[in-house]
């Protein structure tokens, strides 16, 4: 279960475990039976965040994006990956692209090819020295 909005993502686990616990009383009902039963165990917990468009770490990755592929069409979307361990407690974080091409993340059919696997780094790079600064050359942003 994913989302940006904290309390939209605890509203959809607790639907999600009411579907599976209705759907384990049902099927027992069906059979007259006591042995299907729901366990929940949590394996992975990672807080709803948010990094505003306006903060200069968005704004540094667009112009990155923007000098290393001049036709590029930046996206901001939000996606959900280890970035909300930062972002959740307010930590401003992006995503950067590795480069390639890929589909069906988190799934038996997901792939990837390197296609212009290389504007990963050369995103990245720009994108995390204006962040840092370089000694003697530039400041942080």
């Amino acid at each position: 279960m994913r989302s940006k909005d904290e309390r939209a993502l605890l509203r959809e686990a607790e639907q999600v475990l009411g579907l599976v616990r209705q759907a384990a009383e049902e099927e027992n009902r069906r059979w007259n039976s006591t042995a299907v039963t729901v366990a929940v165990k949590l394996i992975g917990d990672r807080r709803a965040g948010l990094t505003p468009l306006a903060s200069p770490v968005v704004r540094t990755a667009r112009r990155s994006i923007a000098s290393v592929l001049t036709d590029a069409t930046v996206n901001v979307t939000g996606e959900h990956t280890d970035s909300n361990v930062a972002m959740s407690p307010g930590v401003p974080a992006v995503i950067l692209s590795g480069g390639g091409e890929g589909g069906n993340s988190h799934s038996r059919s997901a792939w990837y090819k390197p296609v212009n696997a290389y504007v990963g780094p050369q995103n990245a790079l720009p994108t995390l020295l204006t962040q840092v600064g370089i000694k003697d050359v530039t400041e942080p942003s």
